[in-house]
């Protein structure tokens, strides 16, 4: 987080030596103020329409942590306009550890970490791709491969069968087993229930609309930045 008076910063920056505007990447933007990644220079500048630009280091990354979820706002205290700067910072090492050691057969379009750079259009396409296919396509032939052909072929378990069934199934989403806990919880129940009623349409509405909740939460949320 960061605080800043728009003079302040000319003040601040007034004794330094200014450099020749690089190449960047905008994060935020806001009037003329923006937050930039310059080379692994995370930094704040306000563009002056010159070949030089006012800068704060914020942090200088190099491969370290990469900035999410950029943010500026602008508010008034005592009659002076302030600049509320927000970022999150998201560790590559951990954000990528397991897409670029253990999934490296992915390719690089599945395993987008963030939407920063992307166009409003392209994220909504995006995302109404995704609700249309996870939320109604991978349900269907999902349900019917899990509980529709292999969930009667598992009886010899007995008892358990569901249990294995709800776990094979959390397993099969193999690049996503930060999701597994969340997969075996929600899915047991649904799974009991096609397995004790032998009725498959339980099972296709109930993943239908547990995908369709997640896909429509991650447009709202997305749509919001």
């Amino acid at each position: 987080i960061l605080i800043l008076s728009a003079p302040a910063f000319s003040q601040k920056n007034k004794s330094k030596k200014k450099t020749k505007v690089e190449t960047s990447k905008s994060l935020a933007k806001a009037e003329n103020l923006s937050v930039e990644m310059i080379k692994t220079d995370f930094v704040v500048s306000i563009d002056n329409k010159s070949a030089v630009k006012d800068t704060i280091l914020l942090s200088k990354l190099i491969n370290k942590a990469v900035p999410t979820d950029c943010k500026i706002q602008a508010f008034i205290a005592s009659g002076t306009k302030l600049y509320l700067v927000t970022w999150l910072e998201k560790s590559k090492v951990e954000s990528k550890l397991i897409t670029e050691n253990i999934f490296t057969w992915l390719p690089a379009w599945y395993t987008v970490q963030d939407f920063n750079g992307y166009s409003k259009e392209v994220i909504q396409t995006t995302l109404i791709l995704n609700l249309v296919l996870n939320g109604f396509l991978a349900p269907f032939l999902e349900e019917f491969y899990f509980r529709g052909y292999l969930l009667p072929r598992m009886q010899s378990w007995g008892k358990s069968a569901f249990i294995l069934n709800a776990l094979l199934f959390s397993l099969y989403h193999l690049w996503q087993p930060y999701i597994y806990v969340t997969l075996i919880i929600s899915l047991l129940p649904m799974t009991y229930l096609v397995w004790k009623t032998k009725d498959l349409r339980l099972g296709i509405l109930t993943h239908c609309l547990l995908n369709i909740a997640g896909g429509l939460l991650s447009f709202g949320l997305l749509m919001k930045k």
